[in-house]
């Protein structure tokens, strides 16, 4: 795609994670994005990441300089928790001088005192300062963007600036289900929100099939102490391993406990699933049974061990035409879901015309 036309505005996406590793779901959107902005802005993209001493250094070379007189729009990928110091001293001042701003809050986890994330002393922190970032966010955003209108709602009900921001999808050539392929598990920690316990009961139940949870070393190390099946396997593949393993998989799973919290949130491995074209089974948490729904992707079942199993035993029935009909399911969802969509949305958010001007 030819950049040459946005050339003319100068964007400053500003993400609040470190972006050297693709070890978290923030991560892998952030660097999707910058990639797509990056294929259409040319050197007119700003790129500001990092932790907070890395963001705070360059923002202030940035400010300091006087190049920030030469930026039109602002992207902001906010962190899940706050924002820094330096990041709202810096938006503050960009709203001051009438730059056009585009937030995104990718969560809001500190609003739900059930979820115990924290504690002690901690958790009264985290959640003040969440709350002072979201209200600096909307005092200077010209949008606001949300993964999902649920989390919208539960933020900024009624706000005409809101925007919904979903994750989107990579384009994979992947090849069909394999009949006798593994089910897998993607992400997630040992607790019981993200399901594990449920996944393990399903192994155990159904000794035929092949289980495998793929994660960080610390979260499957976790569960050592269980009492595993055989057919139960614990890995560590990157997103690149995955993609190598495609092959022997038949199926991904969700198995999220369903709760207020998990019914707001857009789960990244959800698009990723989609992207890698084999059926998803899922717990019915609202956002995810909604893309299910309109992409026929996968099938959602009870937040529960029958529920899981029943959605198992539906995919262990289906021959390989019907698993080889995902992958034009697939396609299709990445017409709508690809990143390079989702970065077009955004450019849409300000006042220019460049989200139509590209030429395929």
């Amino acid at each position: 795609m030819d950049a040459c036309p946005h050339r003319n505005r100068r964007l400053l996406f500003l993400a609040m994670y470190p972006v050297d590793r693709e070890n978290k779901a923030a991560v892998v959107r952030i660097r999707a994005l910058r990639s797509a902005f990056e294929e259409r802005l040319g050197d007119a993209l700003i790129f500001v990441a990092g932790d907070m001493r890395a963001r705070r250094r360059e923002l202030r070379r940035l400010m300091r300089s006087g190049d920030w007189r030469t930026i039109d729009d602002v992207y902001v990928e906010a962190h899940s928790t706050s924002a820094g110091l330096a990041d709202l001293v810096a938006l503050r001042k960009l709203k001051r001088h009438a730059k056009n701003i585009t937030i995104y809050v990718r969560d809001a986890y500190p609003l739900f005192r059930d979820l115990a994330v924290h504690r002690g002393p901690r958790a009264f922190f985290v959640h003040l300062a969440f709350r002072v970032s979201l209200a600096v966010y909307r005092s200077v955003a010209t949008r606001l963007g949300f993964p999902s209108r649920g989390l919208a709602d539960a933020v900024a009900a009624g706000d005409p600036r809101v925007i919904i921001l979903p994750p989107g999808m990579h384009a994979t050539a992947a090849s069909t289900p394999a009949v006798d392929g593994r089910f897998l598990l993607v992400g997630g920690s040992a607790g019981i929100a993200n399901g594990v316990d449920l996944f393990v009961e399903a192994a155990r139940r159904r000794p035929n099939a092949r289980f495998v949870w793929c994660g960080q070393k610390r979260y499957t190390d976790a569960i050592g102490d269980w009492s595993l099946p055989s057919n139960f396997e614990r890995v560590e593949w990157d997103r690149d391993g995955i993609v190598r393993e495609l092959d022997s998989v038949k199926a991904f799973l969700i198995p999220r406990q369903v709760t207020p919290y998990t019914n707001l949130c857009v789960p990244i491995k959800l698009m990723d699933y989609m992207s890698w074209q084999r059926p998803i089974i899922a717990t019915r948490c609202t956002e995810t049974a909604a893309i299910l729904a309109d992409t026929g992707m996968g099938f959602v079942v009870d937040g529960t061990v029958d529920g899981l199993t029943q959605g198992i035993d539906r995919v262990d029935a289906m021959d390989a035409t019907e698993l080889a009909a995902f992958t034009a399911r697939a396609e299709a969802a990445h017409a709508n879901y690809a990143w390079s969509v989702l970065a077009e949305r955004i450019l849409g958010t300000f006042p220019d015309d460049r989200a139509t001007s590209a030429t395929p």
